[in-house]
C-alpha cells in the first residue's frame, strides 16, 4: 500500500468507486427517518445470503418526507433480497437493471469527477 499526501494528484475513475461485481442487483428503497438504519439494512440483505456492496443516500428525507437510498447487491435471488427489505421495514421504490441507465450514471460520475479535478 502506498502513501497518498494531498500533493499528490490522484486519479479515480468510476470503476474504482463502484467496483463492477458479478450478479449485481440496484435497487431503491426508503424508510422513515426514524427507522432507517444502515446497518439493518445490511442485515436484511445478508440475511439472503448476499452482501451489500454499495449504499448511496440520495435523499436526506425531512418530517413527513422517507430517507431514500439506492443499493447495490451482490446476489442473485430478487424476490428473496425484496421480501426481507420489506420485512426489514424499508419500501423498495424501484430497480435499475438497464445497462444504459448504468452507463448514463458512469458518464455522469466521470463528468463530476473531472468537475472536481479528481480524475
Amino acid at each position: 500500500m502506498t502513501e497518498n499526501s494531498f500533493d499528490t494528484p490522484t486519479t479515480l475513475s468510476f470503476e474504482e468507486l463502484f467496483p463492477p461485481v458479478a450478479d449485481e442487483l440496484t435497487f431503491t428503497v426508503s424508510a422513515p427517518v426514524a427507522d432507517f438504519r444502515a446497518s439493518r439494512l445490511a442485515q436484511a440483505v445478508e440475511d439472503c445470503d448476499a452482501r451489500l456492496v454499495n449504499m448511496n443516500i440520495t435523499d436526506l428525507g425531512g418530517p413527513s418526507a422517507p430517507v431514500v437510498a439506492e443499493i447495490r447487491v451482490d446476489g442473485q435471488s430478487r424476490e428473496r433480497i425484496v421480501r426481507a427489505l420489506l420485512g426489514y421495514g424499508y419500501y423498495v421504490d424501484g430497480e435499475i437493471d438497464d445497462n444504459a441507465e448504468i452507463g448514463t450514471f458512469r458518464d455522469r460520475v466521470n463528468e463530476l469527477l473531472l468537475y472536481l479535478d479528481i480524475k
